[in-house]
């Protein structure tokens, strides 16, 4: 399924994504907030490894791998991070990684796609060391499901508390959830739910739709100062003790 989806021009909407490079931003806004020198850092469903090339510039001495379902994933990936990612199952894969050995494990947009998310956030749990950071997103509230949801492979989308419990029966601290989009991002997201996914899909990357993913990814920042539970995009920063 996600090979014929990164077929699909999947990595053009990574590309151009304004929603996409909103939540980039404020996975990083958190990070600094924890010591990621000297690091060593896994991403679980890296995809293309976008987010792992933002990590390798801006904490270059850090230690990266990554774990990606998708082989066309992989494939599309920069020759720089393709090298640092496993493609298979995330729990066969994860299985075989030593535990208690990563400072930062990031799962963004992944465990809404798992029918059993407390599984997932076990494997997480296991393979951080103590002290280490869970940086974790995923779509919130049930009533903003669309087409876009079922086409993308989604189980559901997660309510504030709902994830905060599931992440704390896991074993972990909450130190951050939050939810974000409410307003401007939550408007365009209807409006492309509205034009459904075989549309969105055709999006072709031109320096138009670059231009114009720029402009709303500045224009986005309103919502930072609207975060509530009623938001589109769930933040979690979470530490094993």
């Amino acid at each position: 399924m996600y090979d014929h989806l990164w077929s699909q021009q999947w990595q053009n909407l990574q590309d151009i994504g304004p929603l996409t490079h909103n939540r980039y931003r404020l996975m990083l806004r958190e990070l600094p907030k924890f010591s990621m020198e000297d690091c060593s850092i896994l991403d679980l469903g890296c995809g293309r490894g976008a987010f792992l090339s933002l990590l390798k510039n801006k904490y270059p001495k850090a230690t990266l791998s990554g774990i990606e379902y998708s082989e066309e994933g992989k494939k599309s990936a920069h020759p720089e991070i393709r090298n640092v990612i496993q493609v298979g199952d995330l729990y066969e894969v994860a299985e075989r990684l030593p535990r208690c050995s990563y400072d930062l494990v990031i799962c963004s947009e992944v465990i809404e796609h798992l029918p059993e998310p407390e599984a997932a956030l076990n494997i997480i749990f296991s393979l951080l060391k103590p002290g280490g950071i869970a940086l974790l997103t995923v779509p919130c509230n049930m009533r903003y499901w669309s087409r876009q949801d079922e086409v993308a492979g989604h189980y559901r989308r997660f309510g504030m508390k709902e994830f905060a419990s599931l992440v704390t029966n896991s074993g972990f601290s909450v130190k951050k959830n939050y939810g974000w989009g409410t307003f401007l991002g939550l408007i365009y997201y209807q409006m492309v739910s509205a034009l459904g996914p075989e549309k969105v899909m055709k999006t072709k990357v031109t320096f138009v739709s670059k231009i114009t993913s720029r402009f709303l990814q500045f224009v986005f920042r309103v919502d930072d100062f609207l975060v509530s539970s009623r938001g589109l995009q769930l933040i979690t920063v979470a530490q094993k003790p």
